[in-house]
């Protein structure tokens, strides 16, 4: 197995409950590219406040352009 981050490997080992195994390239593509996208549109991080990476981009640009106006 080529380098996986270690984040993405234990999360996929966990809910796979075993070694990574994956039918196809394009299978693994779609397996890894729904994790990350979780993970930068949904899941909390405790280092944004508790909001997703996508709902403090919001939030930010929101603040920047009030600044700006």
């Amino acid at each position: 197995m080529s380098y996986f981050p270690p984040r993405i490997q234990l999360k996929l080992l966990s809910e796979n409950r075993g070694p990574l195994q994956f039918q196809s390239h394009e299978h693994a593509r779609s397996v890894i590219m729904a994790w990350i996208t979780f993970y930068n549109r949904s899941r909390l991080h405790s280092s944004l406040g508790y909001m997703s990476p996508m709902e403090y981009e919001n939030k930010w640009d929101t603040k920047q352009r009030k600044m700006v106006a």
